[in-house]
């Protein structure tokens, strides 16, 4: 068999080229008669085949020391295969971090004895106060304070080859304790885009309160429709006509998002995450950050009857269903934070913190429990308000569940009546468990056959009733 070398593209075969040189030397040792045609053929051919060999040896030559030739069945040694290329894995890939905590990296490199990488954030080796820094060991600190956009990229780069690293996604989330005070107009009041312009009329409740919520059917792209009834006048189009979103963000409001995740209408789930998803997206779309999500009740969702239909869930299948709706949501939006809101007395302290020790245990770590009361049925039911908001406060504090109390009225036709009822429920609040980690003040009351109770403005007027009037007065109440 031939022995071959390969260079580059082109195939050598040694053998021949050899064989050549031999025919050469043969021809050359041959005499013809001087001067005859002969001795010109000769040496004409002669002159051809030294150049031809000149150059097939000017590459033969080199190859020796370069290249290994593989003599097939002739007991040459194969060719090594060529390197395997560096590879970076970062991990975590997809991870949420809240401000001013931190969180740690590695970095797992392939295919190299150096397995050193340099750590950098958003493209800046060692990152900044802005977005966060990193060590060179991989520890990750948050920036101190929620950013936008709301993702920060933590890029691993391999010192062997800096063309090779590996990038995780952190998704910023706001520090849930701190934000003490939400706000939620009722739907249908007839003053809510006043709350964005002209925004003068609420300056101290609007510098208290800490998360604004839209409702998810408030702010969907109009394939859940939102009846007059309940929504009015005020849904996307005339929020986003306001600046609403981007409002907030430039007071430095932070915005949340009340949404099902089990709902009697909906027991599959998906379209109602599909719903969450859309509001989530019309806001971000319209220059707001969506940084809370508050499930609207979703552990009697599953057992509510609504326009003849019922889902008939046990407590694990709406576990089951809510800790869907969660990772959904969470893998999408990883800098959004997750709570719950439930009713009181429906259900007791022993169910709820069942329900909420049943979420925990299929991975969902609520970032927020918010306490619905109906002082109507505490008052029919004889249920121990102050003993059971002083359990579950405690529960929630030993799960490090920030505990939160909406502080409304549920059947008033009034705003004076709503304004009453909500300040002696505020202070009942107060003298059970002193001011809760956070307060809640949501309307929905529709007692008048539209969802429109209180008015919300002005905060400052002793003859109105409103809702911004509400907040101060009530945190008066709770910060004494």
């Amino acid at each position: 068999m031939a022995s071959k070398i390969q260079f580059g593209v082109f195939e050598l075969d040694r053998d021949a080229a050899e064989l050549q040189k031999q025919a050469v030397l043969i021809r050359l040792q041959e005499q013809p008669i001087p001067g005859s045609i002969g001795e010109s053929r000769l040496r004409l051919e002669t002159q051809h085949m030294k150049q031809h060999l000149a150059k097939t040896l000017s590459v033969l030559s080199p190859l020796a020391v370069l290249i290994t030739a593989t003599a097939c069945g002739q007991g040459g040694a194969a060719s090594p295969p060529p390197p395997l290329p560096i590879s970076v894995a970062v991990s975590p890939k997809l991870v949420p971090a809240q401000t001013g905590t931190t969180l740690q990296f590695t970095a797992n490199v392939s295919n190299s004895t150096n397995t050193n990488v340099t750590w950098e954030v958003n493209g800046k080796p060692g990152g900044d106060s802005a977005s966060g820094t990193i060590s060179a060991t991989g520890l990750y600190s948050a920036p101190a304070a929620v950013i936008d956009p709301p993702t920060v990229s933590v890029i691993a780069v391999s010192q062997a080859d800096n063309s090779k690293s590996d990038t995780a996604t952190v998704g910023i989330t706001p520090n849930v304790p701190t934000r003490d005070v939400w706000f939620a107009p009722d739907f249908a009041s007839a003053d809510f885009p006043n709350l964005f312009t002209p925004p003068d009329q609420w300056t101290t409740a609007r510098s208290r309160v800490k998360v604004f919520k839209f409702y998810a059917v408030q702010v969907n792209s109009s394939f859940v429709p939102c009846p007059d009834w309940l929504c009015g006048t005020t849904r996307l189009p005339q929020l986003v006509n306001v600046q609403a979103f981007s409002q907030l963000k430039a007071w430095g409001v932070d915005i949340g998002i009340e949404a099902g995740a089990v709902k009697p209408e909906n027991c599959s789930g998906d379209p109602l995450v599909n719903v969450a998803v859309d509001a989530v997206q019309n806001v971000q779309a319209n220059g707001g950050i969506v940084r809370f999500i508050a499930m609207d009740e979703p552990f009697i969702g599953g057992q509510l009857t609504a326009n003849g239909q019922n889902c008939n869930f046990t407590m694990q299948q709406s576990a089951a269903q809510t800790a869907h709706f969660v990772e959904t949501l969470q893998g999408k939006f990883i800098y959004t934070v997750i709570g719950d809101i439930e009713p009181y007395p429906y259900f007791s302290v022993a169910q709820l913190e069942a329900w909420i020790s049943l979420l925990h245990s299929l991975g969902v770590q609520l970032a927020f429990f918010h306490l619905d009361v109906d002082p109507a049925l505490v008052a029919s039911t004889g249920a121990d308000l102050a003993g059971d908001l002083q359990a579950l406060n405690a529960f929630c504090q030993a799960q490090k569940i920030p505990f939160g109390v909406l502080l409304n009225s549920l059947t008033t036709t009034s705003d004076q009546m709503y304004y009453s009822d909500a300040i002696q429920f505020t202070q009942r609040v107060k003298s059970a468990i002193g001011k809760p980690q956070a307060s809640i003040f949501q309307s929905f009351d529709c007692a008048t056959g539209t969802c429109n109770t209180p008015i919300n403005l002005p905060e400052n007027d002793p003859n109105i009733f409103s809702h911004t009037r509400l907040i101060n007065d009530a945190l008066a109440i709770l910060n004494q």
